[in-house]
């Protein structure tokens, strides 16, 4: 791994951890803050290959994977249309389903 791609792994690591402390009240909530640190993330995130974000996961403690999850959905839905993960499809027939269904009414 080259230095500064651990240089960037470190970075997301450390905006996960405090997004994390914030989301548990570890640190105090500051609404602006927080929605810096997620764009943050988000843009880090970017810059990053798939392959290389297994070794950061293994290394997060377990609360803050959560934090990571969240944004790596996010960043696989922008860029697939769709979400992640076992049971995908299925749940977004059902959304889909449920749509129609909101739609008819209206």
């Amino acid at each position: 791994m080259s230095h500064r791609l651990g240089s960037r792994l470190g970075h997301i690591a450390d905006l996960a951890r405090d997004l994390h402390a914030m989301e548990c009240g570890l640190d105090a909530l500051d609404a602006r803050l927080y929605h810096a640190l997620a764009l943050r993330l988000r843009r880090a995130l970017s810059t990053v290959p798939d392959a290389a974000l297994w070794p950061l996961w293994a290394s997060l403690p377990v609360p803050v994977r959560p934090v990571l999850a969240e944004a790596l959905q996010a960043r696989h839905f922008a860029s697939h249309g769709r979400w992640p993960g076992e049971g995908a499809a299925e749940c977004e027939a059902r959304a889909q389903g449920l749509w129609i269904r909101l739609q008819r009414r209206a």
